[in-house]
């Protein structure tokens, strides 16, 4: 039984090292987003965003844009998001109008909702984050019709 133990002790020490060496390679990202300076009734979230099919005066106000380029989604992996100083006390208090998803091989890796004012929303957190003013800047260099 102590054999047993040991032996299954040890694959699964081998398996946790083997994983942490694991390094994820970004494929491509997508970013969608409105206008930021659009006003609604009702705090829209990620999905509205991404399905957004109302057109003003009879143009599409939804922009997609997905980014390939390896050395853009260099510089987008250089940005810390997980800086826990930059939690705000805002519970889900988004209106989203910017949506990014960032497809790592075969799915997304990660979504990040940005409201119109820099606020955002990692994934399926609670907390809203503060403004990040590099992914702010990586939006503006890289995405040609975002103004904030």
């Amino acid at each position: 039984m102590i054999k047993k133990l040991t032996f299954i002790i040890f694959i699964s020490c081998c398996l946790n090292v083997t994983a942490q060496n694991l390094t994820f390679k970004i494929d491509s990202i997508k970013v969608y987003h409105l206008p930021l300076t659009m006003k609604t009734f009702l705090a829209l979230t990620d999905y509205d965003v991404r399905h957004w099919n109302q057109k003003v005066m009879n143009k599409e106000i939804l922009k997609v844009h997905t980014i390939k380029d390896s050395l853009k989604i260099c510089h987008f992996s250089e940005i810390t998001f997980m800086d826990t100083s930059n939690n705000t006390s805002f519970q889900h208090s988004i209106d989203a109008r910017i949506v990014i998803d960032i497809f790592m091989e075969k799915g997304v890796l990660l979504s990040i909702f940005m409201d119109d004012k820099g606020y955002y929303i990692l994934g399926n957190e609670t907390t809203q984050r503060s403004r990040n003013k590099k992914l702010i800047d990586w939006l503006k260099k890289n995405i040609s019709d975002f103004k904030s």
